[in-house]
């Protein structure tokens, strides 16, 4: 007798699988290998492949299989509703848009969170906007001559005068260097945005793309 091939570990081999089930499980599992003509155990073990093998082509028709888990709470949602409301979210408006809602929720706590730069980057803009709300630093008055019982010369009060004058001056030009400054700041922080949101609006298309291509494969019975 010619020597057994030997087999990669874990091809073509059987392991035992101790397990203890119902008697009704039994009777049914019985039933359904007398009715394919398979052992017992052939029956037991084409019946979980079969489910794995199910699984797996779901999993391929919905995008994998954290799509598919996310489906199927977004459809117990909608049973759920349905149940609440007695009536169909394909068929009432109220149904359908508490449906919409419960996706929505989520969605929100599925999907990853923004981006923590755009975070910081909306936090910059809003700041370098609101400073522009800084009002400009108003001008000092013009001495007027002597005031009532002050006690001040003309050359003291024009003395003054020209330090206060000197030194707004200098507030200007340091007010107008940052205002260039976060102006600049905001064009740059708004040319990120622009980039962000056309970012969102390609995924949009590309969604809308998706969906029309589902919509133009799903027979329309399906999609009553």
């Amino acid at each position: 007798m010619p020597p057994r091939a030997n087999l990669p570990p874990g091809k073509g081999k059987r392991v035992p699988l101790n397990m203890r089930t119902t008697l009704e499980l039994r009777d049914r599992v019985a039933k359904a290998a007398a009715d394919s003509g398979r052992s017992l155990v052939q029956e037991v073990e084409t019946r979980l492949e079969s489910t794995f093998l199910q699984e797996d082509v779901i999993a391929r028709e919905f995008g994998g299989r954290e799509a598919t888990a996310l489906f199927r709470m977004m459809g117990a949602a909608a049973e759920l509703i349905e149940a609440t409301s007695g009536k169909k979210w394909l068929e009432d408006w109220n149904t359908s848009r508490a449906v919409l809602q419960a996706w929505k929720a989520i969605w929100a706590i599925a999907a990853p969170a923004l981006p923590k730069k755009f975070v910081e980057m909306d936090k910059e803009l809003d700041a370098a906007t609101s400073w522009r709300l800084t009002p400009l630093p108003r001008p000092p008055v013009p001495p007027s001559g002597l005031r009532g019982s002050l006690m001040h010369s003309d050359s003291e009060e024009q003395a003054a005068y020209d330090r206060a004058r000197t030194d707004w001056q200098e507030n200007v030009k340091a007010y107008e260097a940052e205002l260039g400054k976060r102006e600049k700041q905001i064009a740059k922080l708004r040319k990120r945005i622009d980039r962000f949101r056309k970012q969102e609006l390609l995924a949009t298309i590309f969604g809308n793309e998706a969906v029309e291509i589902v919509r133009k494969r799903t027979p329309a019975r399906s999609r009553r």
